[in-house]
């Protein structure tokens, strides 16, 4: 029986071919796979070739491999939503006269987000300022008549008792009297 091991010499030699060009190989290699797939039709059969010029033409390019990490690129569709939303209002409506902050900006609290233009509302408090005002002189003007209206009582009280005003009189004071304590 023969030996069909090969020498050492010859293991030796293709031992150091493949050790040195490892990346050549690989390419002849999958070179040869690819052409063998595609000489298998689409249903997974064996091509029939009638005659020799049949054959289907294959174009391989060559390229030099290289060393190196690889990274997966994609593109994905769809749409994000934050796990937290907050609504953001105005205590008081009104158009808007600046904006201070952008989409997405970080916002710590009680930080100012818009300035609404305010000139109705400064209308409104002046305008109650003044009609508070108003009020307290018109109290003021309530506590003098009162005073007033209790010191003509006090007099016309001393001159009925002494008989010298009328009964009609004194009670025309007696009754300002009255009103000057309703106003008040």
């Amino acid at each position: 029986m023969t030996d069909l091991k090969p020498s050492g010499r010859l293991k030796g030699t293709f031992r150091g071919f493949l050790s040195r060009y490892k990346i050549l190989a690989l390419v002849i290699f999958i070179l040869a796979v690819v052409t063998a797939v595609r000489l298998v039709t689409k249903e997974g059969q064996a091509a029939h070739f009638d005659k020799p010029g049949d054959m289907e033409i294959v174009y391989v390019e060559l390229g030099s491999a290289t060393f190196g990490s690889m990274r997966e690129l994609g593109r994905y569709y769809g749409s994000l939503s934050a796990p937290n939303r907050f609504f953001l209002s105005s205590k008081a409506a009104g158009e808007i006269k600046a904006l201070l902050v952008d989409i997405g900006d970080r916002l710590v609290s009680g930080q100012i987000v818009a300035v609404i233009d305010d000139r109705e509302y400064v209308l409104a408090r002046d305008r109650a300022l003044m009609n508070e005002r108003l009020a307290e002189a018109q109290v003021a003007e309530a506590k003098a008549n009162l005073e007033l209206a209790d010191s003509e009582m006090r007099r016309h009280t001393n001159l009925n008792k002494k008989s010298i005003v009328t009964q009609s009189e004194f009670e025309t004071i007696e009754n300002k009297l009255k009103q000057a304590t309703a106003r008040l």
